[in-house]
C-alpha cells in the first residue's frame, strides 16, 4: 500500500525523506493500536474510507500509477460497511 502511494506522490512531484522502510519501523515502535477506520468498522460508524483511500485511487488514477492493493483494500472495507448497512 505505501509503495503505490508512494508512487502516487512522486508522480506528483512529492520527494519522501524516509523509506518505506523507515516508516514501517515507525509503526512497529509506536506498538498495538488500531486504525481509526478499524475503529469505525467495529463501532458501526461509517468510515472516512473516501477521504482517506478513495482520493488516494483518484490520483493513481490521474497519474496512471496501478494500485492493486489500494483497491483491493478500498474494496475490503466497502464490504464491510456494507455489511454493517445490512444490520442496520
Amino acid at each position: 500500500m505505501m509503495d503505490e502511494g508512494q508512487q502516487i506522490g512522486e508522480r506528483l512531484g512529492v520527494r519522501f525523506p524516509i523509506s518505506i522502510e523507515q516508516r514501517m519501523q515507525g509503526a512497529h515502535e509506536a506498538g498495538p493500536h488500531k486504525t481509526s477506520t478499524l475503529q469505525d468498522i467495529e463501532a458501526g460508524r461509517e468510515t472516512e474510507i473516501e477521504a482517506l483511500l478513495g482520493a488516494v485511487l483518484e490520483l493513481g488514477q490521474l497519474t496512471g500509477v496501478a494500485t492493486p492493493i489500494l483497491c483491493s483494500m478500498y474494496a475490503c472495507v466497502k464490504l464491510l460497511e456494507a455489511k454493517q448497512i445490512q444490520r442496520g
